[in-house]
């Protein structure tokens, strides 16, 4: 909702803006309390290398600029609690030479351990 309402609208409504100001209020408390409980988020940088143990690719991506096999784009941010992964981050991964062999096949599939049952 944040992301969603523009910066002009937030200004000229005063409205909107004490809105936007309790949501925003509200998502730092319920991240502060996930992170008291060991909660954290996963979401990797562009140019991150893929990390399948955090990452799930679900794209390649072609003509990035980023080294064939590194994180283009995060669709999603990932979570974990403590060691334990709960969500991978789908990650769009860069292609070119030696991208294979940096994504594992097994990343690209469909992985049990992560809750996707097909």
């Amino acid at each position: 909702m944040i992301e969603s309402a523009s910066e002009e609208q937030a200004m000229t409504d005063p409205t909107t803006s004490v809105l936007l100001d309790g949501v925003a209020a509200t998502e730092r408390a319920l991240l502060d309390a996930l992170e008291k409980h060991g909660i954290r988020r996963i979401d990797p940088q562009p140019g991150e290398p893929f990390d399948p143990h955090q990452h799930q690719a679900m794209l390649a991506v072609e003509g990035s600029g980023q080294p064939a096999g590194a994180a283009t784009q995060v669709l999603q941010s990932g979570c974990r609690h403590r060691e334990r992964l709960l969500r991978p981050a789908p990650v769009g991964v860069a292609g070119g030479a030696g991208a294979s062999a940096a994504v594992p096949r097994s990343s690209q599939q469909a992985n049990p351990d992560h809750g996707d049952h097909r």
